[in-house]
């Protein structure tokens, strides 16, 4: 089978890509997830899918600049996904909770 991420085949038993880790689609629960990087810097723009995917300097460079009190994360959901969040939150510890909201 190949993968809906990466375009790589993989065997059909696998639960996920072993290249990239999508999950294997089984028609299941109709959530979809996805990731977009874009980074600017040294005046040049750049977008990558996934954390990984960037080079490794650069990369140092966005982990200790998000690792920041000035640092924040966008989510953008529907309804349904509106909900799933809620229900994550609600597992998260007391402080988790209140600095999401």
């Amino acid at each position: 089978m190949t993968c809906n991420r990466c375009r790589k085949d993989f065997d059909e038993d696998e639960p996920k890509c072993p290249h990239c880790g999508e999950p294997r689609p089984d028609g299941g629960s109709g959530v979809f997830q996805s990731s977009t990087v874009l980074i600017s810097a040294d005046g040049a723009e750049r977008i990558y899918r996934s954390v990984e995917e960037i080079p490794g300097p650069l990369r140092n460079r966005l982990l200790k600049s998000t690792n920041s009190p000035n640092s924040a994360t966008i989510l953008i959901a529907d309804r349904r996904g509106r909900q799933e969040i809620a229900k994550a939150m609600r597992n998260l510890p007391g402080s988790g909770q209140k600095r999401l909201m």
